[in-house]
């Protein structure tokens, strides 16, 4: 049988870098904040100390916050690139079946291994719900390249 892969981690490349993108934002109007303290004319309640103080901790949260989204969706995204390319996955090959959806998450087992996604995840593992465009379905002949429950590689038998 010859196999059509449909997905592997890492094609699109980095797709979660809105999530560090966001925190951005927020550093941005924490420095703006300590650069233009008039701006924060609505705080008057904290007197001037307290708007510094306040500033100064929503440019450190704002800080830590962006570089650990950075960190964490960053080091999952090399991870897979990483697993794929040296070899250090496990691979199911077979129909589908039980294929359930609740919600935003699809569930199926392919020769007696469970997956279950989520189209909101943010993960570089496959993802895509049927909703959205997904391709698994009951019977679909697949091979499924995989470490934990994060579907690494998707092909479809032919």
């Amino acid at each position: 049988m010859t196999f059509t892969t449909v997905f592997e981690a890492g094609q699109q490349g980095y797709s979660n870098w809105w999530v560090p993108a966001i925190g951005i934002i927020f550093v941005t109007v924490g420095i703006w904040f300590e650069l233009k303290p008039e701006v924060m004319l609505f705080f008057n309640g904290f007197g001037e100390n307290g708007n510094r103080i306040f500033n100064r901790a929503v440019l450190a949260f704002a800080t830590v916050w962006t570089f650990l989204a950075f960190f964490i969706t960053f080091t999952e995204y090399w991870g897979a690139q990483h697993r794929l390319r040296e070899g250090l996955f496990e691979t199911v090959e077979g129909p589908v079946t039980n294929m359930t959806e609740h919600g935003r998450t699809e569930s199926f087992t392919v020769n007696g291994r469970q997956f279950s996604y989520s189209y909101g995840d943010s993960t570089s593992g496959y993802h895509t719900t049927a909703g959205h465009g997904g391709v698994i379905r009951d019977d679909l002949y697949v091979r499924i390249s995989y470490y934990q429950n994060k579907i690494l590689r998707l092909e479809i038998g032919q």
